[in-house]
């Protein structure tokens, strides 16, 4: 009888034998619970908010910490340490989980996995004061599923010494800012571990010997002095798949900063990033990167708008590059001695596309759309071409592609502006796109300021002027336009404009901002044409300054009322003499608003 008793017990389900630890109800402390947990037991932990120093994971696999929401169930550190310390004796996987949580105002992290590789889902990790939300060091190879990382002094996501494994599926690593003063973090824990000195890079993720994946997440409106959304170093081959990178912002590599490393980037969007110094959406050096089906618009930077990147190796395949721009050189690239392969691409309004800085490297860049038949302008082999530019040293971009590629991700049109706003709507127009399967488009507006995620969406189909209705009047909302292709393939949405509904009609063809239109011919001999919009009559200046800064000519300064103008500039000084080939700036000012052109006088 003892026997079978005994048999009877060990077929019981290891499920049925799990216990459920409520707290506050069974355990008042959340570290209480957990010290109580065996594995396969459950803490659960109700809504509310719960202050601690630090929360030590006990040496036990299996465990689930689980609460009501990371909206409902709020933990608060100290401000010093990290919220959560997991570095257990025994190895814990993926069996191990924290769910439905926020971890707020740690000091050197929101959690430390030190060596663990537990799943995290849903959980919040914000407001680390000195170091970033997530630390993972020593072989993690957790799985983090649906988080947010966001208004951390350190990355959202420090990944160090990590290899493969790590993965992060659906979250968001956004505000976490690199740049703002350090808080009093630096904390000590079992084991000897130190949180060593934080660094400057990487503002949403932080890789350094580590090659983690990314599937569907956002990153967005982080900064650091290098590699604003993600930064890479030193053999850190980064996965990205299907990935949003957009309105992140640093010295070097706005978007991603890469060295020595090779990440491996399909299906994303890289759009809105800016470096003050090179690289707005990406910065390689020393680095091969592969891109294919990626989207970079709308990034800024003083060289290489879209991409800085020297060194070998890497490839962009079936890529879009529009609307990026260059203070100085290469609007979409800046390549120093690189063969860099770039092939089946579509070039489209970003002035100097490319610039080769290396007499001797010659990138392969044959095979794409320029946005014009007659391929890219470049001085020495293709001077009558109307697409974008190529500058300087060699370029191997022949044979060109006569339409875009039809793989290729869509981009957004150009040259938004409001017609006329009238009793909580208002009318819009753009320039058509030259997509051969184009969709349709889609009006994108919000109330809030940020640069991405717009809150509501109209799908307007294939036409180029709409009205957008509904609007609640005196209110200043954020609208943009985005197109989609005929397999139903969006990019993203394109320069936003700031513009209000009224409760009476506005004059006809009034337009909602300071606006200067691409000028045409551009690349020009011996004229071009320069349109221009205002949406306030007062005084307008337009000039044309060089690449030093120095003003050369003066179009226009003049009292003007709302509506659109035109000028022309006929390639001469104010002295009236010629002045050389080479680029110029057009800079159109009224009040405190401007806007600014770049001009190609080819001669």
């Amino acid at each position: 009888m003892r026997r079978a008793i005994f048999l009877l017990i060990l077929a019981v389900p290891f499920s049925v034998l799990a216990t459920v630890i409520h707290v506050p109800a069974d355990s008042l402390t959340i570290q209480a619970g957990l010290n109580g947990a065996q594995s396969g037991d459950t803490v659960l932990v109700a809504p509310g908010n719960y202050s601690v120093d630090i929360l030590f994971w006990p040496d036990r696999n299996g465990i689930h910490l689980v609460g009501a929401g990371m909206n409902n169930t709020v933990v608060s550190g100290d401000d010093w340490q990290c919220v959560v310390y997991m570095a257990s004796a025994v190895a814990i996987d993926s069996t191990t989980m924290i769910q439905g949580m926020s971890f707020l105002h740690g000091g050197d992290a929101g959690i430390i996995l030190y060596g663990a590789s537990p799943s995290l889902v849903s959980c919040c990790f914000d407001s680390s004061s000195a170091g970033p939300g997530i630390y993972a060091v020593q072989n993690s190879a957790a799985i983090i599923n649906g988080c947010e990382m966001k208004g951390n002094a350190g990355s959202g996501a420090r990944i160090q010494d990590c290899g493969q494994g790590l993965r992060f599926e659906f979250c968001l690593f956004e505000g976490n800012d690199l740049t703002r003063a350090r808080g009093t973090g630096r904390g000590s824990y079992p084991g000897g571990f130190q949180v060593r000195d934080q660094v400057d890079d990487g503002g949403g993720i932080y890789c350094s010997g580590s090659d983690p994946s990314l599937t569907g997440c956002t990153i967005t409106g982080n900064s650091a002095n290098y590699g604003g959304g993600i930064y890479c170093y030193y053999y850190s081959d980064a996965t990205l798949t299907g990935c949003t990178i957009t309105d992140n912002s640093a010295n070097y590599g706005g978007g991603i900063y890469c060295w020595a490393s090779d990440p491996t980037l399909s299906d994303c969007t890289i759009s809105g990033n800016s470096a003050s110094n090179e690289g707005g959406g990406i910065y390689c050096s020393s680095s091969p990167p592969t891109l294919s089906d990626c989207e970079l618009t709308l990034n800024t930077a003083t060289l290489g708008g879209a991409i800085w990147i020297d060194g070998g190796g890497g490839s962009f395949e079936y890529c879009s590059f529009t609307h990026n721009d260059a203070d100085s050189l290469g609007d979409a690239f800046f390549t120093a001695d690189t063969t860099l392969p770039i092939h089946y691409c579509n070039f489209f309004d970003n002035g100097w596309a490319m610039h080769n800085a290396d007499p001797v490297a010659v990138p392969q860049a044959s095979e794409n759309w320029w946005g014009h038949s007659t391929g890219p302008w470049h001085s020495g082999y293709n001077p009558f071409g109307e697409g974008d530019s190529l500058f300087s040293y060699s370029w191997d971009f022949q044979p060109w592609l006569a339409a875009a590629d039809t793989i290729a991700p869509p981009f957004p049109p150009r040259s938004l502006i409001q017609r006329n706003r009238d009793r909580g709507s208002v009318d819009l127009a753009w320039e058509a796109l030259p997509l051969s399967d184009l969709g349709g488009y889609c009006i994108h507006f919000d109330l809030d300021s940020l640069g991405y995620d717009y809150e509501n969406f109209v799908d307007v189909g294939n036409v180029t002027e709409a009205t957008l209705g509904g609007l609640e009047t005196g209110l200043n909302y954020r609208v943009a336009v985005s197109s989609y292709d005929m397999s139903g393939n969006h990019s993203s949405p394109g320069r936003s404009l700031w513009l209000t509904a009224e409760a009476v009609a506005a004059p006809d063809g009034a337009p909602s901002a300071l606006t200067l239109a691409a000028p045409y011919p551009n690349p020009f001999n011996p004229k071009t044409s320069l349109s221009f919009s205002i949406d306030k009559a007062g005084p307008v200046r337009l000039a044309i300054y060089d690449t030093s800064g120095r003003q050369v000519a003066l179009l226009l300064n003049e009292a003007l009322e709302v509506g659109r103008h035109d000028c022309s500039w006929d390639g001469q000084n104010k002295q009236g003499q010629a002045m050389p080939s080479g680029l110029y700036l057009a800079r159109l000012q009224s009040g405190k608003y401007s806007e600014s052109r770049k001009l190609l006088l080819a001669k």
